[in-house]
């Protein structure tokens, strides 16, 4: 539960940046699938260590940015 705060940071600052809807809800999914997984006991710990939401949203949220940015260069 205490791995929710830097998860819920990243979906803030894409609702902030103004990121597409669709990648915000990629990004809850991401967490939402890390947090119900990460409960159970032993399988819980190896998916957090395979599946990587922090990572998998970072990667998301730059790419959503990078992609509005060569958007505004387009201007």
């Amino acid at each position: 539960t205490v791995t929710l705060i830097p998860q819920l940071y990243l979906i803030y600052m894409g609702l902030r940046w103004k990121v597409s809807k669709w990648v915000i809800w990629e990004m809850c999914c991401n967490v939402l699938i890390d947090w119900i997984l990460g409960t159970v006991p032993l399988v819980g710990d190896l998916f957090d260590v395979a599946f990587k939401s922090n990572l998998r949203n970072a990667k998301l949220l730059k790419k959503a940015l990078r992609s509005q940015r060569a958007d505004l260069g387009d201007l």
